[in-house]
């Protein structure tokens, strides 16, 4: 992943403000958990890092899907199950590995690359066909 991709960008703006606010906050978690690997590889501050993530990609899961529910979104269903399995398989699956791993740097840097990827394809995806749907209206 290059470091631009742990950037917020404008473009991943899809014009809900406390949506695009929550996104924000999102990159920015990952990209100063992404700077302590690299600078202090301190395994319990890793831990504790990924530990606050976690729990704000759950509350921001919860929040945005309250959203598409208020506006009676079309893709909620399909959406809501994308980030189930997220929350349910894949990061699950990834903390077993960094567990496995002694919370090694490259097992976080794994972490926190497919995390960026994920949130940066759904956002520029599925989050955008939110902010487009409101547009329609």
């Amino acid at each position: 992943m290059s470091n631009e991709d742990f950037n917020w960008r404008k473009e991943l703006c899809i014009g809900i403000e406390h949506i695009d606010k929550a996104h924000e906050e999102l990159f920015s978690i990952v990209r100063k958990l992404n700077r302590l690997i690299e600078d202090d590889k301190n395994e319990f501050a890793s831990v504790q890092g990924i530990k606050y993530l976690k729990s704000y990609v759950i509350r921001h899961f919860e929040e945005e899907e309250e959203y598409m529910r208020s506006i009676s979104y079309e893709g909620y269903e399909k959406h809501k199950l994308l980030h189930a399995r997220l929350r349910d398989n894949t990061l699950p699956a990834l903390e077993q590995d960094m567990e496995a791993n002694n919370y090694s740097p490259q097992s976080v840097k794994r972490f926190l690359d497919i995390c960026i990827r994920w949130l940066n394809e759904h956002i520029k995806i599925e989050d955008m066909n939110i902010g487009k749907s409101q547009k329609k209206v």
